[in-house]
């Protein structure tokens, strides 16, 4: 807009000053006719009262143009300068815009570079903090782990101690004593069982079974070992513990070896021994699930408040 208004100014200047030029040329034409007016008088040579009126008229319009022309040679000047003054100071905004462009610039890359560093230290502490859950879920199932086993121990020394009671029973006969000692070490090695089961720890007794080196650890082996002999699980001396897929303990187990028939007979008869001792095995979970809900009730629902158990009862909505 500037730049167009300085144009515009050009324009006007230049009318004015053609216009002034032509004045000019007006007045030297009259200077002229002056000149030989006075050339005439210097002769002597009468002038008429309407010529001198007409001169004199003349005369006062020139000088009265002669000023106009001085002022507007002052003005055009004034205005040249203040024209140049503008145009540097244009320039000098163009500069500055130019400087500030550039500034700008430099500021949004030095933006963009740190919305880079941003995302990418976003990332690496995302990365940090999986390592360090993983880290620390690792820590924890290690913990669980060093936990477990010792609660392992602790079925085998109960295990231990019960078969001992058992055989000193054997020998003493019924005992009452020693049966409630055996009574006592039995319900103590059901916690620990359960316990153990609740978190999803399986116990490894591979009697009959092929020998899985990433299971069982062997601690003798008996019978020819020729080739094309199975090796089977004959006698487990410490059971075996696993939890998910992390062995926790392997078996220790003394190993036989048998033609590859025995060994898939011997297997078929596992499966139907299993399948025999199912009712029982169910009947015990079940025996384990009453004797917990005898807890609950015994221990939780005692501690219930009378509101609490309206809440209970009103939560539930009849069947139709």
């Amino acid at each position: 807009m500037k730049a167009e208004t300085s144009a515009d100014n050009d324009e006007v200047f230049f009318e004015e000053f053609e216009e002034l030029k032509e004045e000019e040329e007006k007045i030297e034409e009259v200077d002229e006719v002056e000149t030989a007016e006075k050339g005439r008088v210097a002769k002597k040579i009468p002038i008429p009262e309407g010529a001198k009126r007409k001169i004199l008229q003349q005369a006062r319009e020139i000088k009265k143009l002669r000023g106009q022309l001085v002022r507007a040679k002052r003005e055009l000047s004034t205005l040249k300068g203040e024209m140049g003054m503008l145009r540097r100071e244009v320039g000098r905004i163009g500069e500055e815009k130019t400087r500030l462009e550039q500034q700008v610039l430099e500021k949004e890359q030095y933006i963009a570079a740190y919305e880079k560093k941003l995302k990418r230290l976003q990332k690496d502490f995302e990365r940090f903090k999986e390592r360090v859950e993983r880290e620390r879920d690792n820590e924890v199932k290690k913990l669980n782990r060093k936990l477990f086993l010792e609660f392992i121990e602790i079925k085998d020394t109960l295990e231990m101690a019960i078969e001992d009671a058992e055989r000193r029973l054997e020998a003493l006969g019924k005992h009452r004593d020693v049966q409630a000692i055996i009574d006592g070490l039995e319900g103590i090695r059901s916690q620990v069982r359960n316990l153990l089961k609740r978190h999803d720890i399986e116990e490894i007794n591979p009697v009959g079974e092929e020998f899985d080196p990433r299971y069982h650890e062997a601690l003798d082996v008996m019978g020819p070992r020729g080739y094309g002999g199975v090796k089977v699980v004959k006698e487990v001396v410490s059971k075996g513990y696993r939890l998910e897929d992390y062995l926790l303990r392997p078996a220790k187990v003394i190993l036989e070896v048998i033609d590859r028939e025995e060994a898939e007979k011997g297997e078929e008869e596992k499966v139907e021994e299993e399948v025999e001792e199912l009712p029982e095995k169910l009947e015990e979970i079940g025996e384990e699930v009453l004797e917990e809900l005898e807890v609950v009730e015994g221990e939780e629902f005692e501690e219930l408040e009378e509101a609490e158990l309206e809440e209970l009862e009103e939560g539930f909505e009849p069947v139709e």
